[in-house]
């Protein structure tokens, strides 16, 4: 044999070699939990979350969901555990759209049989195409096939994240352990909410810029049609609790600003009404209540709660407080404007100060 060919039959040798080792490598330490979940070694909760997402929906045990956006990320599934006697995982990606929420269902009640289903409704999941999906939406891990192999195994990010994230000193301690659902997507220990950053986060343009001036008195009522109505129909032994998710009053005057006030308000009246049609729907309604929204204390910025409020939430579905109907989203919505109008006159001008 020629001396170059023993050259090029060693290089991909060592190619092959490389490739085999990344497979391994990602195949036993499993970092999204695709195959099983993590037992052997301490789960790391630093990848994105669209790309757990999967893996929890395939491999872990549950009846009850969570399902929603950002908002929704505090959210404690042992709480739901504990008041509905269900287990329950949380799918709560940040920005999730109406679309990824009903995918996310959807693949859910194939493995399993959901009884219950928890979820948040944010006005921004509802904005933009009916099918909007996320750019970062993992199709492939949603079933690998041959084409789609080589985006799991070969991924620069999850390789990364092995090796930097692992905490490699528990793979080889024999002991066990289990996914902290309560943690999963979960700012609360990581973040504290802070009177000031709302405030700053109102009175940033920036902030606000992408989610306000969308089609919600179109697009969104064809979205909660398309993505909601559809999926609760077809499943009528799931009991499906939604809410209005309580953004801070800030939030309220950001979106009078931009010129949503009134199709949001309106939206909320047709998502009551729509509910109201269907018999294996509640509807909860937080954002009139003044002493969730007006105390900047819990928000982190204008649109996310800390843990106490998610907990609220949760308490209140199980015992059903703060459920509505369209006369009650009526009044709300009443209730809504009168805030509005007295906080940007008796409240708004002395925050600029502080």
């Amino acid at each position: 044999m020629k001396k170059y060919k023993k050259w090029v039959l060693a290089f991909l040798a060592i190619v092959a070699a490389g490739f085999a080792a990344i497979t391994l490598l990602v195949y036993v330490m499993d970092p999204l939990q695709y195959f099983r979940p993590t037992t052997f070694y301490k789960p790391s909760y630093s990848f994105q979350t669209r790309l757990m997402i999967p893996g929890i929906i395939r491999n872990c045990e549950y009846e009850a969901l969570i399902l929603g956006s950002s908002t929704a990320q505090n959210s404690k599934p042992t709480q739901v555990e504990e008041l509905f006697g269900m287990r329950c995982v949380k799918l709560t990606p940040p920005g999730a759209s109406a679309k990824e929420i009903s995918i996310y269902f959807e693949e859910a009640s194939k493995r399993k049989k959901i009884k219950l289903v928890i979820q948040g409704v944010d006005f921004f999941s509802y904005a933009g195409a009916p099918d909007r999906l996320r750019t970062d939406h993992p199709e492939h891990l949603y079933g690998l096939t041959p084409g789609s192999f080589y985006k799991y195994f070969y991924d620069a990010y999850t390789v990364k994240k092995i090796i930097t994230k692992t905490n490699w000193s528990t793979a080889f301690d024999s002991k066990e352990y289990s996914f902290d659902h309560d943690r999963f997507a979960s700012y609360a220990h990581r973040k504290k909410p802070s009177r000031a950053k709302a405030i700053r986060s109102y009175f940033n343009s920036n902030y606000s810029a992408s989610y306000c001036g969308q089609a919600y008195d179109t697009e969104s009522k064809t979205s909660f049609r398309q993505n909601v109505v559809p999926v609760v129909g077809e499943h009528p032994d799931t009991k499906f609790n939604l809410y209005f998710s309580p953004g801070s009053i800030l939030d309220w005057l950001v979106r009078e600003k931009h010129g949503d006030l009134e199709k949001l308000l309106a939206f909320r009246l047709f998502v009551a009404e729509e509910c109201q049609k269907l018999d294996n729907v509640e509807l909860f309604d937080f954002q009139a209540d003044k002493t969730i929204t007006h105390n900047l204390d819990i928000y982190y910025d204008i649109t996310h709660f800390d843990q106490t409020i998610s907990e609220q939430i949760v308490s209140a579905i199980r015992s059903g407080r703060y459920k509505t109907d369209p006369e009650k989203c009526r009044q709300a919505n009443t209730e809504l404007r009168a805030q509005i109008k007295a906080f940007k006159t008796d409240v708004l001008p002395t925050l600029a100060e502080e």
